[in-house]
């Protein structure tokens, strides 16, 4: 496939390396939910195949308990923690503001 879909994992080839549980997807980006709470994005960058520095920190390191489940739309995806909060990247205009600020809290 093509690199900015998805189609090129080189950069996070040694991530995945084992341990994958689940993979999800957008229209051009993967997830990978690993058995260690991980998460691992490549891809499109505006459309969930990129983390960023701090949630990549926070979601690939493993860090405040791990992750529980992912789910994505066609442009963004979310990862609920063991903590009960909610992270989310991609697209930001997938999900409309108000959702957002009701996703800072505790999910039940």
């Amino acid at each position: 496939g093509h690199p900015s879909s998805g189609g090129d994992s080189s950069l996070v080839q040694e991530q995945l390396q084992g341990g994958v549980q689940t993979l999800f997807h957008t229209i051009s980006a993967f997830v990978a939910l690993k058995e260690n709470a991980q998460v691992v994005a490549w891809g499109n960058p505006k459309e969930g195949g990129d983390l960023g520095n701090a949630l990549r920190d926070e979601l690939a390191g493993g860090g405040g308990g791990g992750v529980l489940s992912v789910a994505c739309s066609s442009q963004a995806c979310a990862a609920l923690l063991s903590d009960g909060s909610v992270r989310t990247w991609g697209h930001i205009r997938v999900a409309p503001a108000d959702m957002r600020e009701d996703l800072q809290g505790d999910v039940a």
